[in-house]
């Protein structure tokens, strides 16, 4: 795997998510699930763009989206990251699942929820160990990389938060500026910390 990550904002996120995924359904793991985005968006905000990703398909899917123009909508980008986020999760609690041994491409959720909002994002999918063997189908390898599936949830989590910086970017500073100064922007906000004191859009 590519690490350029620093170690000690992973780790705390990493710690974080999971807690909330062996927390019980419930009250208590939404509460859980919003302090860990919550805590995902304070700490991708201290880093530049190119330090905070390990896995290079999730953040050139995230730029690609960025860099789509007027196309990009970063509510539903989040939480299209939040759905590819959720099947790595899916793989590690619960692998022998056999919904999870295929994803149909072609399916109302994958298109609605991922496809519509996130280009080529089936690469992350195959980063997670799915291949495509027929048209519109990917399946899962016989063997997946666990730690490549936590690499992969811990990403999407990263670019979901870097999308809701997106939305506070758009709503705040930029709204009716050139989407390329919008990316320019992103790229290089952990050097102005007005940024972080703004609340997290809902």
């Amino acid at each position: 795997m590519w690490r350029s990550a620093p170690d000690m904002v992973r780790s705390v996120l990493s710690k974080y998510q999971r807690e909330c995924l062996l927390q019980e359904e419930g009250s208590r793991q939404e509460e859980k699930r919003q302090s860990l985005e919550d805590a995902a968006w304070r700490l991708v905000c201290k880093l530049p763009h190119a330090n905070k990703f390990v896995c290079k398909p999730v953040e050139a899917v995230l730029r690609r989206a960025l860099e789509d123009g007027a196309s990009f909508e970063p509510l539903q980008a989040a939480t299209a990251f939040a759905a590819l986020e959720e099947y790595a999760t899916n793989l590690i609690l619960q692998p022998w699942r056999t919904e999870l041994l295929q994803i149909k491409l072609y399916s109302g959720y994958y298109k609605h929820t991922v496809e519509r909002y996130l280009k080529n994002a089936e690469t992350v999918l195959q980063l997670m160990g799915y291949e495509k063997r027929e048209g519109g189908v990917l399946y899962l390898a016989d063997s997946v990389d666990t730690a490549t599936l936590g690499d992969v949830a811990l990403d999407c989590l990263i670019a979901a938060a870097e999308c809701r910086n997106g939305i506070i970017l758009w709503r705040f500073w930029l709204k009716g500026q050139p989407r390329i100064r919008f990316l320019q922007c992103l790229d290089g906000m952990s050097s102005d910390d007005k940024v972080c004191v703004l609340t997290p859009a809902e």
